[in-house]
């Protein structure tokens, strides 16, 4: 009986460590210590006419305990998040990025984001913008540290695709 148990245990972590390293043990509390951050892009709205505006949302997710570095503190020797939008012809950006919610200020100084946090900005259909589906393309630059050791810096690449269409044809 006791053999069987320990066989038992033995196919279980073995499971459980294959799972990890091929990436489908997400449930797992040690698979998101090795992927602390995830992120994804997605449009307002899935069409867009000439002069219509929409916003592009990229949410960011923190695994448990871990932060993501908000501001260029000159001090801090930490990496700040930067969110670099790539936009086709025919679409142009309006304002800033905006983030929900505020970065908090860390027992060490630093301004960080824990948690979550949604990186919002406007973009524009600009008159000449060709009737087409296209991506938009962010870069998400972080670094993930929880309260005994950093990752290095990391580059994420996420696109979501908009399709342009006629101004007389109903926008969805």
């Amino acid at each position: 009986m006791r053999h069987q148990i320990r066989h038992q245990a033995s196919k279980i972590l073995a499971c459980l460590v294959f799972s990890a390293f091929a990436g489908h043990g997400q449930g797992f509390p040690f698979q998101s210590e090795l992927k602390p951050v995830r992120a994804t892009i997605k449009a307002s709205q899935n069409e867009a006419a000439p002069g219509d505006s929409f916003d592009v949302v990229v949410q960011v997710r923190m695994s448990r305990n871990f932060h993501i570095y908000a501001g260029n503190d000159t001090n801090s020797p930490n990496i700040p998040t930067t969110v670099n939008l790539t936009l086709p012809n025919g679409l142009k950006p309006t304002g800033e990025w905006t983030n929900s919610p505020a970065a908090v200020q860390s027992k060490d100084g630093p301004l960080i984001y824990t948690n979550a946090v949604a990186f919002h900005r406007m973009v524009k259909v600009s008159a000449d913008a060709p009737r087409q589906t296209i991506n938009l393309s962010v870069a998400l630059r972080y670094q993930a540290c929880d309260d005994n050791e950093c990752f290095p810096p990391e580059t994420l690449t996420l696109e979501t695709p908009i399709t342009i269409v006629d101004k007389t044809r109903p926008v969805q």
